[in-house]
């Protein structure tokens, strides 16, 4: 099934034959549809140029994606693989325990002192000590 018409078809397939007749009879009809053509060559253009963009957009975006990916990757294994290939030193490992304890420390330090209930009578008795 088509969309236009047998009907529209016919009409229309006249009409060009009476604008080729036209044509072949007066050249200078010719000479005038360039005249005509400017602007409508100008008005294409500017009905293609929401096409353009869209596409263009689309384009960045997926350039964009691509450069965030691979961005992503550089950041993941980058420095493994410099590592690996000898052109960066990893870093030397660092202790821990002696800054687990001093947290441990710290922390059982605060809670026997600021105690609610009992850490008033502690701050005392240690000013007295150290006083």
């Amino acid at each position: 099934m088509s969309i236009i018409s047998p009907t529209t078809k016919t009409k229309a397939g006249a009409k060009a034959a009476k604008a080729a007749k036209a044509m072949a009879t007066r050249p200078r009809i010719l000479a005038s549809g360039t005249r005509v053509a400017v602007p409508t060559v100008k008005f294409a253009a500017k009905a293609r140029k929401p096409l353009v963009k869209r596409r263009a957009r689309r384009r960045a975006d997926r350039l964009g994606k691509a450069a965030r990916k691979f961005g992503e990757v550089v950041v993941e294994y980058g420095p493994t693989a410099a590592y690996e290939l000898g052109l960066a030193e990893p870093p030397k490992e660092k202790r821990t325990a002696p800054r687990v304890v001093a947290g441990v420390v710290i922390g059982a330090t605060a809670v026997y002192f600021l105690e609610p209930e009992q850490g008033p009578e502690r701050r005392k008795k240690v000013a007295e000590l150290v006083a």
